[in-house]
């Protein structure tokens, strides 16, 4: 598969498109300072967000604040951050994983899981969602291991399990 941007990892096997980003801001920031262990040693966690690549509608699915999950095209994404990768992950069933998250358009956007990362008891309520919890969900439905995530799933987290 041919993507308009670079992509790490092999695009020959099934896959899916799991993208990592960050912007300036002080949202994305805090965000990034809540990482699991990032506080002992760290400045702070590269990634702040994801989203996930749908190559037949050329869009990103994400969940954002004050509009909850949305569909955004490739290169307005690509504008708006000042950072990103993307990394093909290789899963069994990558159908279902776009499935899922074709089905997330227009759901709230989990705030009380935002702002809770470290305390987050129960990440998979599938009425809102924040964009690594979200991910992770699709990921596991396409076949990938995650392992145990606990009780929440933060983007520099999520990027760990697919560097794996």
């Amino acid at each position: 598969m041919h993507y308009e941007f670079p992509v790490i990892g092999d695009t020959h096997r099934p896959h899916v498109l799991q993208a990592f980003s960050r912007r300036h801001g002080v949202a994305n920031f805090v965000n990034r300072c809540t990482a699991p262990g990032v506080l002992k040693f760290e400045v702070g966690a590269l990634w702040g967000h994801t989203a996930f690549y749908d190559p037949e509608r050329r869009v990103f699915n994400e969940a954002l604040m004050f509009r909850g999950v949305v569909e955004t095209p490739w290169y307005e994404w690509f504008g708006r951050y000042s950072a990103y990768e993307c990394v093909a992950v290789p899963v069994q069933r990558p159908d279902l994983a776009l499935t899922f998250q074709r089905e997330q358009i227009g759901k709230d956007y989990d705030y009380p899981g935002a702002f809770a990362v470290p305390f987050r008891a129960d990440w998979q309520n599938p009425r809102w969602w924040f964009c690594s919890e979200k991910d992770a969900a699709a990921l596991i439905r396409a076949g990938f291991d995650m392992g145990d995530l606990g009780s929440s799933v933060h983007p520099q987290t999520l990027r760990f399990k697919v560097a794996a």
